[in-house]
């Protein structure tokens, strides 16, 4: 069978499409990649076994064409084009589109061509786009109209022959939410770490100096919206209390956000609470982790982070780290239930720092917890396991052909 993924993006900065790549050609699947290039990639090539078509495009005028696709469907039309000519050109049977927002796209070039199509949501798109801040300008929210992506979600799904999600509790949404969906039709897909590549990372212990520092790392987009702010408050709280702990942010800043955290970075009262690094390669990821004393995931609890899981949770844990998470419901229940972690309240820097400070205080619990969730990542969250639902979905699509 040959499979057409498709993702309006890079596909080398697409963490989750690349893995899903990855896992079908490795199950004896012929894998092929439609994407755009901002520049910078050839056109045409093969990374390990996977061939790759790029199409060359300014990332202004995609975001552009995207973001008036709800008044002006161009968008739509064209990838309908590229995918058609994608399908023709690699003789491919089913196209796996990445988000919910180009099944659109998938089906008219479905209909075209008589393709099987998968729809995979990887994030809970309508109530994610309302918090995107190119949505909350007063013009641009005019013309991208973030509010029908929910009102579209029915239909859009309806165009899909198979639905992959992110976590059991966005499926369990979805089926309640639209009875014309068949659970067997849905599978889970979570945003998993290839373990084998993020173990075979040489550790050097450079990256950082600790010194005697309790560091608290997270790994991610710095925005409000995923809790940095709550981070920072809490580290701030407890070094005043005489802790010695830091707070270690690694990830780029939101651009809505960059004034904000800049204000606290030139605040001499907040220089020692935090060690801010714009971008790591991934390969160097390990290194910082393991270096660390505790992960964190402090995304702000609404109706998107009820329904998604961030990778680093498994990324800390794989590295023998406890974690501390928000109350956003799939990252608390996997905490909860694997124990290899403390649950805070949203938003609430007292209870945060209370958790900081009980595994400060309590190395052996820490350790245990840490513990816990290595062998949970090792068992079950990793990509060679996740896997197996997505490739059991195309062995589906196979025996039903």
């Amino acid at each position: 069978m040959r499979i057409g993924l498709i993702v309006d993006n890079e596909y080398n900065n697409d963490p989750r499409v690349s893995n899903e790549a990855k896992a079908l050609f490795k199950a004896g699947f012929e894998v092929y990649v439609l994407c755009f290039n901002f520049g910078g990639y050839k056109s045409n090539e093969v990374l390990d076994g996977i061939s790759v078509t790029r199409v060359k495009i300014s990332k202004k005028l995609k975001n552009f064409l995207f973001g008036i696709v709800n008044s002006i469907p161009f968008y739509h039309y064209f990838w309908k084009r590229e995918i058609v000519k994608f399908i023709e050109k690699e003789n491919i049977d089913v196209i796996h589109v990445a988000d919910m927002y180009m099944a659109r796209s998938g089906f008219l070039a479905k209909q075209k061509t008589n393709v099987k199509l998968v729809v995979d949501l990887k994030e809970n798109y309508p109530a994610a786009v309302i918090n995107y801040e190119w949505t909350k300008h007063f013009l641009k929210r005019i013309v991208a109209r973030p509010l029908k992506w929910a009102k579209l979600e029915k239909t859009y799904l309806g165009y899909a022959d198979y639905i992959v999600t992110m976590c059991d509790v966005l499926k369990e949404r979805l089926l309640d939410r639209y009875t014309f969906l068949k659970s067997e039709n849905v599978f889970v897909y979570m945003n998993v770490p290839d373990t084998d590549f993020l173990l075979s990372q040489p550790i050097t212990g450079k990256k950082i100096i600790k010194n005697n520092s309790f560091i608290i790392v997270y790994f991610g987009g710095v925005a409000i919206r995923r809790g940095i702010m709550t981070a920072i408050e809490a580290v701030h709280k407890l070094r005043m209390q005489g802790e010695d702990i830091k707070l270690l942010l690694i990830g780029p800043i939101d651009k809505s956000d960059q004034n904000l955290f800049n204000s606290y970075l030139l605040n001499v009262l907040y220089q020692e609470t935090i060690i801010y690094i714009p971008w790591i390669d991934l390969k160097e990821m390990p290194d910082y982790i393991t270096q660390s004393d505790v992960g964190i995931s402090p995304i702000l609890k609404s109706e998107q982070h009820d329904t998604t899981i961030a990778n680093k949770m498994f990324q800390y844990s794989l590295f023998g780290k406890p974690i501390i998470v928000s109350n956003c419901l799939p990252q608390a229940r996997i905490i909860e239930q694997d124990k290899s972690g403390l649950v805070h309240q949203s938003e609430d820097v007292n209870d945060l720092a209370a958790k900081i400070l009980f595994l400060k205080q309590n190395p052996v619990i820490a350790k245990q917890m840490g513990e816990n969730g290595r062998f949970a990542v090792m068992q079950k969250y990793n990509l060679n396991v996740a896997s197996n639902e997505l490739v059991n979905l195309y062995k589906i699509t196979l025996n039903n052909w």
